[in-house]
């Protein structure tokens, strides 16, 4: 007798094999997966973090509050105890010391200047603590930082 098409019992062993091959994938996949993940989670955090150590190693060397020229939220810029003038900005995505890369694809840089009391400060003589906050894109990751750094010898 000749048969064309397959049985029920070949139609239901193919879905198996085809559901176990399936399976094996995605359980091959899902540590791959995870380490791309970390690989760029660790890649975007090494950058963040020496560029926001960078920032605070700088900013206490700053001489006292008037040899800070500007103060915005992402652009800073003072002269040091060497008489070296130091300028940390936000050009489109790449935060730049002078104009050294020191992080790429930055989302957001924002500098945040405090008083003795921990307070806003309002005018620069009142400047004793400097707060950074960093968001960099690694991947479809977003990495965040914030750190301070306290002036030299206030």
């Amino acid at each position: 007798m000749k048969r064309d098409g397959f049985t029920l019992v070949e139609f239901v062993i193919l879905i198996a094999a085809l559901s176990a091959v399936a399976l094996t994938a995605w359980v091959l996949f899902a540590p791959v997966n995870n380490w791309f993940f970390t690989q760029n989670r660790r890649s975007g955090f090494g950058e963040s973090a020496v560029a926001v150590t960078r920032v605070l190693k700088e900013v206490r060397r700053i001489k006292d509050p008037n040899q800070i020229f500007t103060f915005t939220s992402d652009h800073l810029n003072f002269m040091d105890i060497d008489n070296n003038t130091v300028d940390f900005q936000l050009s489109g995505s790449n935060f730049l010391r002078d104009s050294d890369v020191l992080a790429r694809n930055v989302n957001s840089l924002n500098f945040t200047y405090l008083d003795e009391d921990g307070a806003v400060a309002a005018v620069k003589q009142d400047i004793r603590v400097i707060v950074i906050n960093l968001a960099t894109a690694s991947g479809d990751q977003t990495i965040r930082l914030e750190s301070a750094a306290r002036i030299r010898n206030l």
